[in-house]
């Protein structure tokens, strides 16, 4: 059999199974990669959901006034007071006249209302002058909790 001419040759089977197994492995790097780069991205898109959703519902909150009788039931639309919010959650979030944000299926919105003591700051007889307002929105991939204060003096 001749020999190939001066310059010319080929590859031998090892070489070529070297290249595919060097091959196999830089495609598998890039598509773990790119994997890992589309789920940060549906992070942060959750994320920033879940912070919207969270803000919306506590400036929803904070222009109530601070005390006031209790409203039964869970139609936003007849809250008056920050602690009517008190244990209310929803999912899908909806909006304050009830309807569900259909962008928005898969996030939980919840919020609770406690009265803080501020008995050690006036050392005088217990008073609840002051509320804590928590918001949580959650996702199957997030979390956002956002937390304010309201007093009785923000109504004057």
């Amino acid at each position: 059999m001749p020999s190939p001419p001066d310059g010319v040759g080929g590859f031998t089977f090892i070489e070529v199974v070297v290249i595919l197994a060097v091959s196999a492995l830089a495609i598998t790097g890039i598509i773990i990669g790119f994997h890992e780069g589309v789920e940060g991205l549906a992070l942060q898109r959750d994320l920033r959901s879940a912070t919207v959703l969270a803000e919306d519902l506590m400036h929803e909150i904070r222009a109530k006034s601070f005390a006031g009788p209790r409203t039964l039931g869970s139609d936003r639309r007849n809250f008056d007071d920050v602690s009517d919010y008190d244990g209310w959650s929803r999912s899908p979030p909806e909006t304050i006249e009830g309807v569900a944000m259909s962008d928005c299926a898969g996030f939980r919105r919840s919020a609770t209302v406690t009265e803080v003591r501020d008995d050690l700051v006036t050392q005088g007889p217990t008073n609840s002058s002051f509320k804590r307002i928590t918001v949580v929105v959650s996702s199957a991939n997030a979390a956002v909790t956002n937390v304010s204060a309201v007093s009785e003096y923000d109504d004057q």
